[in-house]
């Protein structure tokens, strides 16, 4: 999986990661959860931990 220079990724705890997209249109969310999920589940950590994700969307005005 690779991120776009405007992407941000860290580890907020141990065993918890945090991605920012903050260009992504909410169009392709679904699609770029899909890839991730499957980038995770070729790893071997797979089956050792759960993987949830909350989507929000933000408006452009100010």
């Amino acid at each position: 999986m690779h991120l776009r220079k405007s992407d941000l990724m860290m580890q907020s705890r141990n065993n918890q990661f945090f991605l920012l997209l903050p260009e992504l249109d909410h169009a392709y969310v679904e699609q770029v959860v899909e890839r991730i999920l499957n980038t995770f589940n070729e790893t071997g950590y797979a089956g050792k931990a759960r993987v949830v994700y909350q989507a929000a969307y933000l408006s452009e005005e100010i």
